[in-house]
């Protein structure tokens, strides 16, 4: 009876799906939530992955329109390289900017909470501050 089942479920898999299947499972698939409650928002044309950090982001717009701070950008990649050279992975900076006041630049990234700084978070930041001799700033949401 157990083989039978198992046979069953192995032909299931393989089965082709139809058309209204298939999109279904790909609706599915798309509304899946964000692991630590995070909505994408889109603000004037940029995506952001997170509410807060939209806001961070509308933060420091006002900011640099001020004269606080200077060539503001979102999303700012960065290589992280092994010794031999090799690109192993990217950091993605939420927000670079010059600081004025402190005539310093500035790579930040929102966290909206204590669990959003995994460990991978972690090892990148430790990686940015070896290789590019850049400490990022991590800002809080005021609500975690």
């Amino acid at each position: 009876m157990r083989e039978s089942l198992v046979r069953q479920a192995q032909r299931e898999r393989q089965r082709v799906l139809s058309r209204d299947e298939g999109r279904a499972l790909i609706n599915a698939q798309a509304k899946r939530k964000n692991k630590y409650g995070a909505k994408r928002t889109t603000i004037d044309g940029q995506t952001f992955d997170s509410k807060g950090e939209a806001a961070r982001f509308q933060v420091l717009k006002r900011r640099q329109h001020i004269g606080e701070i200077a060539e503001l950008q979102a999303q700012v990649p960065y290589p992280l390289t092994a010794p031999n050279g090799e690109v192993i992975g990217t950091y993605v900076a939420d927000a670079v900017y010059f600081d004025c006041r402190a005539r310093k630049w500035v790579v930040e990234d929102f966290k909206g909470g204590r669990a959003t700084k995994t460990a991978l978070f972690r090892w990148k930041a430790k990686h940015m501050l070896a290789e590019h001799k850049i400490a990022i700033t991590i800002v809080e949401s005021p609500n975690a």
